[in-house]
């Protein structure tokens, strides 16, 4: 786990499934930066971030620690956390994994970076990441099926689609259009697109 911003209570897992030629962050995504901490301790950075005024538990690639994520937020907020949890992800996930976190997530923050298998395997090593993000995010936006902002309401669940990486370099390419009118027709027009 390491440690980016306070105020924000990002926390980034090391071990992304995701070996993408772009990323920001490949000492901790590929976990040679970090440090390896208990389920117990995380209970402590969580209840520790919130009374430091962090605005939320934002949990970078945390996919191959859900189980003990789990177990965390739920021991958390037995002992008083109250800020939302958000899941930060590449999306390259498991179905069975994001249905696992309902009612433990508030926001689902999924990257979106693919549409072409052949970008994917090119650019992230990961042929099948457009049907697997897509059913990822399906779950996502069945748990939190339209975002809710805090000048509607006073909720704490909302979801939001982030940065289409379309890595086309080809002249014409019409890849992200068809990106956003996939993303329109599963979200039903009710999901920010952030690039």
């Amino acid at each position: 786990m390491y440690q980016r911003n306070k105020r924000f209570g990002s926390r980034l897992f090391s071990g992304c499934a995701l070996h993408c030629v772009f990323c920001q962050n490949e000492p901790i995504a590929q976990g040679t930066a970090g440090k390896e901490i208990t389920p117990e301790r995380l209970v402590e950075i969580f209840l520790e971030l919130q009374e430091q005024g962090a605005n939320n538990i934002n949990l970078v690639t945390p996919g191959q620690y859900v189980p003990h994520i789990i177990r965390a937020v739920e021991q958390a907020r037995r002992q008083g956390l109250a800020v939302p949890i958000v899941y930060n992800t590449g999306s390259y996930e498991n179905v069975d994994t994001i249905k696992a976190l309902e009612g433990i997530v508030d926001i689902y923050l999924p990257d979106f970076k693919y549409m072409d298998p052949f970008l994917a395997a090119k650019y992230s090593h990961a042929p099948d990441y457009p049907q697997t993000a897509k059913a990822a995010i399906a779950e996502m936006v069945r748990q939190q099926p339209r975002p809710v902002f805090a000048w509607e309401e006073k909720k704490r669940r909302r979801r939001a689609e982030r940065s289409l990486r379309e890595s086309c370099d080809e002249e014409g390419c019409d890849c992200a259009p068809a990106a956003f009118a996939r993303m329109s027709e599963r979200c039903q027009k009710h999901c920010p697109v952030f690039i």
